[in-house]
């Protein structure tokens, strides 16, 4: 079971499924507002992280990072 759970994550949509559940596990704990579009991880190759948004607790863009 630890095995094809580990081998769905190699996988950019499974990837993206669980940052996207992670970004809204952060924002409900710091009350504001946490998204990301995509994440790619390829171990010890590369990691692209595409439309990651973090708004401060007053609504203003704390982080932006389009790619």
């Amino acid at each position: 079971m630890v095995g094809g759970v580990l081998f769905s994550f190699q996988f950019e949509g499974v990837q993206t499924w669980a940052a996207k559940k992670a970004a809204n596990y952060l924002a409900k704990e710091w009350k504001t507002n946490v998204s990301i579009e995509k994440l790619s991880l390829k171990p010890f190759k590369s990691l692209l992280l595409k439309g990651l948004y973090v708004q401060d607790l007053d609504k203003d863009t704390l982080l932006f990072a389009q790619n």
